[in-house]
């Protein structure tokens, strides 16, 4: 998405992406240059005791990346390239798995996350929701 700046040097974020993101006037942004991300400069919004990131907060940035087609950020080439995208699954899978074995707690904790960020990526590649994946988990409780 591009985002514009008003004469007063304001940045001027669209309607739509401030519903997305639940931003409201007066909500404080974090202006991030991330330089893994092929130098692509990010809005993080603010995190407050009432506001939450979760799964579906993820879900939803990657969803805006595949909208965004562009093609310095890293995650719309992950979602072009299934290649690098599966080397990075079994990467990010190898890494859990050897940390669980010789790590602690927040070890563990940061490669998790590592991984389910590249999870929700492929989801995302193949049409694929949390919600098919809870809805997949219901049915499967209800099996038994």
């Amino acid at each position: 998405t591009t985002v514009s700046i008003d004469e007063k040097g304001r940045i001027v974020i669209p309607s739509s992406i401030r519903k997305t993101f639940g931003l409201k006037e007066g909500g404080k942004l974090r202006l991030s240059f991330d330089l893994n991300d092929c130098n692509e400069f990010k809005l993080l919004k603010e995190q407050t005791a009432k506001q939450k990131f979760d799964l579906s907060s993820l879900e939803n940035i990657v969803l805006e990346r595949k909208r965004q087609i562009n093609p310095n950020s890293f995650t719309c080439r992950l979602l072009k390239d299934e290649k690098l995208l599966t080397e990075k699954l079994e990467e990010e899978a190898d890494e859990l798995i050897e940390t669980f074995q010789e790590k602690g707690r927040k070890e563990i904790i940061w490669e998790t996350a590592d991984l389910l960020y590249f999870l929700i990526v492929m989801l995302a590649s193949k049409g694929i929701s949390l919600n098919d994946v809870n809805s997949e988990l219901q049915r499967r409780s209800e099996e038994k």
